[in-house]
C-alpha cells in the first residue's frame, strides 16, 4: 500500500477515534435509570370562617339592616351589638375515601400586654365514606360591650394602662385522616381568624376580620426507577466504534511507518561515502577501535597514500568512527592497517573533508 493510502487511512482514523471518545464520553454522562413519580391522588382541606354582626337599629351606614356579613363593608364597634362566628370545613379528594376528622376551637382575648383565653369548643369526630366530606359548625357568639368592659377592666384595675386596642382570635386545629385506594393521608390543618377591634382607625371605630380562609392541597404519590435501555444501547454502541476506531488508529500507524521513505544521509555521511567509495573492496568497517599492542604509529598525509601501501602489503584498510573529544568538537574518521608493530593511520574530520573538497572546487573553476 502507498504512502498516500496510508496517510488517508490514519487521518480517517484519528478523526473517528476523536469522534468516538466523544460520544463514549457524551453517552457515560447520560443517566442509566430514571426516576418518575406519579400522582395518584390529588386531595385539598379548606376551611373559611364566617360570621354574621348584629347591628342596632335604626342605623344609617348599612340602610337600617338588622345583619351585615363578610361582604357588606367594615363592622362598626358603635353600631354592633354581637358577631355569631362559624366555620366550614370540607375535604375533597380524587379518590373515595374512608375518612375520619377530629377538630377543636378554641379562642383567645390579646393585648399588647396580656393574653387570656376566652372559650374552647371540645373535640369533636366526624366520620365519612365519600370523596367528599362537609363539616359546618357555629362557634362562638362575641357580644362586643361585654368584651370591650372586660378588656378595659383588665387594663385599667390591674395593668394600669388604657387601651382600645385588642384581638380577638379563633383557632381551629383540624387532624384529618384519610384511607384511600393509594394510601393513608395524615394531614394536620390549623385556621387562626383574627377579629381586631381598632380605635381610632381611619375608617373610625372598626372590627376588622383577618384570615377568613385557609386553604391546604396536598398528593400521594408512587415513585418508580425505570432502567433506560436506550442509554445501554448507546454506550454499547460508543464501546463497540471506540474499539474499531483504535485498532484502525494503531494499524494504519503501524503502516504509515512502515511505509515512511528511508531517512536522507546526512552532508557529513555523504562527505565519508563519497571519500572511501573508490577504496570500497578494500576497507573494512570496525565497531570500535582495537586496543593498542606495542604498536608504532605513523600518520599518514591521504588516504590514496595509505591505499598504496594498503596494496603493496596486500592487507584491508580498517576504517572507524572516534566520538567527540574535550579537543575535537566532532567526530573522527580514523583509516589505519596493522603491519607488525607498525600502524599506518589517515585521520580527518567532516569540516576537513568539506573544506577540501570547497577548494577542489574552487581550483577547478579557476583553471
Amino acid at each position: 500500500m502507498s504512502r498516500t493510502k496510508t496517510k488517508i487511512l490514519l487521518i480517517f482514523f484519528t478523526l473517528l477515534t476523536i469522534a468516538s471518545l466523544i460520544f463514549l464520553a457524551y453517552s457515560f454522562q447520560l443517566p442509566t435509570e430514571e426516576t418518575q413519580t406519579e400522582t395518584l391522588c390529588n386531595y385539598t382541606q379548606d376551611l373559611t370562617y364566617n360570621y354574621t354582626a348584629k347591628l342596632q337599629q335604626p342605623n344609617y351606614i348599612y340602610d337600617n339592616k338588622s345583619t351585615i356579613g363578610p361582604n357588606d363593608g367594615p363592622i362598626y364597634i358603635l353600631i354592633t351589638e354581637y358577631l355569631n362566628v362559624s366555620f366550614t370545613y370540607t375535604f375533597e379528594s380524587t379518590l373515595t375515601a374512608n375518612t375520619t376528622i377530629k377538630y377543636t376551637t378554641t379562642g383567645y382575648i390579646v393585648t399588647a400586654r396580656w393574653i387570656k383565653q376566652n372559650f374552647t369548643i371540645p373535640q369533636k369526630t366526624v366520620t365519612n365514606n365519600s370523596d367528599t366530606t362537609t363539616i359546618t359548625a357555629d362557634i362562638t357568639t362575641i357580644d362586643v360591650k361585654s368584651i370591650q368592659a372586660f378588656v378595659a377592666k383588665i387594663n385599667s384595675e390591674e395593668i394600669g394602662v388604657s387601651t382600645g386596642n385588642f384581638n380577638v382570635t379563633i383557632t381551629t386545629n383540624i387532624f384529618l385522616t384519610a384511607e384511600t385506594q393509594a394510601g393513608i393521608i395524615n394531614e394536620p390543618l390549623t385556621a387562626t381568624l383574627t377579629l381586631a377591634f381598632q380605635s381610632g382607625a381611619p375608617e373610625g371605630n372598626i372590627i376588622l376580620v383577618q384570615n377568613l380562609q385557609t386553604t391546604k392541597n396536598g398528593e400521594i404519590t408512587q415513585t418508580q426507577t425505570i432502567n433506560n435501555d436506550q442509554t445501554k444501547t448507546q454506550q454499547l454502541t460508543s464501546y463497540g466504534i471506540t474499539a474499531v476506531a483504535l485498532g484502525g488508529l494503531i494499524i494504519s500507524a503501524f503502516l504509515y511507518v512502515r511505509t515512511k521513505p528511508p531517512t536522507p544521509p546526512s552532508i557529513a555521511e555523504e562527505l565519508i561515502k563519497e571519500l572511501r567509495e573508490p577504496y570500497e573492496d578494500i576497507i573494512i568497517e570496525a565497531a570500535e577501535e582495537p586496543p593498542p599492542r606495542g604498536q608504532t604509529t605513523v600518520t599518514i598525509k591521504t588516504l590514496e597514500d595509505l591505499v598504496r601501501i594498503a596494496d603493496m602489503l596486500t592487507k584491508p584498510i580498517i576504517h572507524y568512527q572516534k566520538p567527540p573529544t574535550t579537543e575535537t568538537t566532532e567526530p573522527i574518521h580514523t583509516f589505519y592497517l596493522v603491519e607488525g608493530t607498525t600502524r599506518y593511520e589517515y585521520n580527518i574530520t567532516t569540516s576537513q573533508l568539506k573544506a577540501a573538497k570547497e577548494q577542489k572546487t574552487l581550483e577547478t573553476e579557476e583553471d
